[in-house]
């Protein structure tokens, strides 16, 4: 597996973006490379969404946006409670070697909520330019 400097430059922009630094005092690097590394071997990545036609017919604009929003949020509050939730040290003090695990376990869910939820802004955004 090899990690890009584009890689790596997003797994920063991610890390920093949600304030990552570990309950445990884990490093933001650490998050950024592991992020890196899950966006280069392709694990944060699914089919594209395709943006819906908007016609008289249809759902209205205003109305997918209030839908796209109303996920949006909810990946939102999921991204806090799961940041509120995540593992800390002083849980696997007779177990260090655990918390690692328990901590990358973690993360990798919490990044894959974060890519989820801005994929739906992306999708969101292209039906806001939608001219109809």
């Amino acid at each position: 597996m090899t990690i890009t400097k584009a890689d790596l430059d997003r797994g920063h922009q991610i890390a920093h973006s949600q304030n990552w630094v570990g309950n445990g005092g884990a490093l933001r690097e650490n998050i950024a490379i592991a992020i890196a590394e899950a966006i280069a071997e392709g694990r944060l990545k699914w089919p594209p969404l395709v943006k819906p036609q908007i016609n008289i017919n249809g759902t209205s604009k205003d109305e997918l946006l209030r839908q796209q929003s109303d996920v949006v949020r909810a990946y939102r509050a999921l991204s806090e409670a799961l940041a509120d939730a995540a593992p800390h040290g002083r849980d696997y003090q007779l177990r260090p070697a655990e918390y690692a695990a328990a901590r990358e376990a973690w993360m990798e869910r919490s990044m894959t909520i974060f890519a989820m939820r801005k994929e739906i802004e992306k999708h969101a955004e292209e039906i806001q330019r939608d001219q109809k």
